[in-house]
């Protein structure tokens, strides 16, 4: 989804605090640096290959503070095989299916839930959850509890045809929906662009 109107959306927010799941190469951050005056940024991104990239964007940051984390999120602690994309120099802890160019990496990663996460940071309250994690989306809300309480919106992507874990537990707008409410949160879908959903925590309307 394009940064700019995510930024729109929560433009208002102050100091905010934003959890990047799957940081990448960090294109977006810039964006967000240039429209808030202050705030942190968690970079969570395990591909090796990308990580003197990551850091010379975060690098660049002038009104936020940065921390960068190796390890992926997913419904639990555990180390998990990492499958890397040839092209895109992107991956995932999901085993590929109608993903030709996703192969093993032939290295694993650590895991850590998202409540884990949280709670060893210390962190008391996030703006923004921008998860691009290829295809461990429902992973992700599934251990992240007591984190969606805390979390005022979040940008998820909403696919299911690359990943074999999706062909017995698809994901879609309404059950991620679902997930969260049966968490006792009420959130709300307020974009859609492509195979991307930006929902909101009605808790802090």
């Amino acid at each position: 989804m394009n940064p700019k109107i995510v930024i729109d959306k929560i433009r208002n927010l102050s100091n905010p605090t934003i959890l990047f799941i799957g940081a990448n190469r960090g294109d977006e951050l810039s964006n967000f640096d240039n429209s808030f005056s202050n705030g942190i940024m968690h970079l969570i991104e395990p591909e090796p290959k990308l990580k003197d990239t990551i850091l010379g964007s975060a690098s660049k940051l002038k009104n936020f503070q940065y921390k960068y984390h190796t390890f992926a999120i997913s419904d639990e602690e555990k180390e998990v095989d990492w499958f890397t994309s040839s092209g895109l120099c992107s991956g995932t802890i999901l085993q590929p299916g109608n993903f030709p160019n996703i192969k093993n990496s032939g290295h694993t990663v650590q895991c850590k839930s998202l409540d884990q996460f949280v709670e060893e940071e210390g962190i008391k309250h996030i703006d923004l959850i921008w998860c691009d994690a290829e295809g461990s989306e429902m992973e992700i809300l599934r251990g992240g509890q007591k984190a969606f309480g805390i979390t005022n919106f979040a940008l998820l992507e909403i696919a299911n045809a690359w990943w074999k874990p999706r062909d017995k537990d698809p994901i879609s707008n309404k059950k991620v929906l679902e997930i969260l409410k049966s968490f006792s949160y009420n959130y709300e879908i307020v974009l859609k662009q492509s195979i991307n959903i930006l929902i909101k925590n009605t808790k802090f309307n």
